[in-house]
């Protein structure tokens, strides 16, 4: 009997070890674990603390976004009052280079109407200096 309680304390041993080697395995794992779940806190709270800002951005973002439609659409407005004018200016263009025709012709005779009214007025006082 003696032999076999002695195979028995060694299975025993035997036994215990290799739970104490499983035990060990699970409290290895299960720091390492602890470990990841630590880190994976931080991170959520670090992305926590981006998060207000990220959407401060985006806010913001919106803002200038409105501000530059608002800018375009008055630019768009202003163009086509410029637009407008211009038509206008070039509608007068247009009457005052066709009126200008006649005035430049006018004057481009000018020369010939003054040397007749000379002739005529030399005329007239030859005419006066004889009576």
């Amino acid at each position: 009997m003696t032999a076999e309680v002695q195979e028995r304390d060694q299975q025993t041993a035997r036994v215990t070890q290799a739970i104490a080697t499983q035990v060990h395995r699970i409290q290895t794992s299960t720091g390492q674990a602890i470990t990841a779940v630590d880190g994976i806190t931080v991170r959520m709270r670090d992305m926590s603390g981006v998060a207000p800002a990220i959407t401060t951005v985006v806010e913001e973002q919106g803002v200038a976004t409105r501000d530059i439609l608002r800018t375009v659409s008055e630019a768009v407005i202003g163009t086509g009052a410029i637009t407008a004018t211009l038509t206008v200016v070039t509608g007068d263009v247009q009457v005052t280079g066709s009126e200008a025709g006649p005035v430049l012709a006018s004057v481009t005779d000018l020369p010939q109407v003054f040397t007749s009214l000379r002739a005529e007025a030399g005329g007239v006082l030859n005419a006066v200096r004889a009576a």
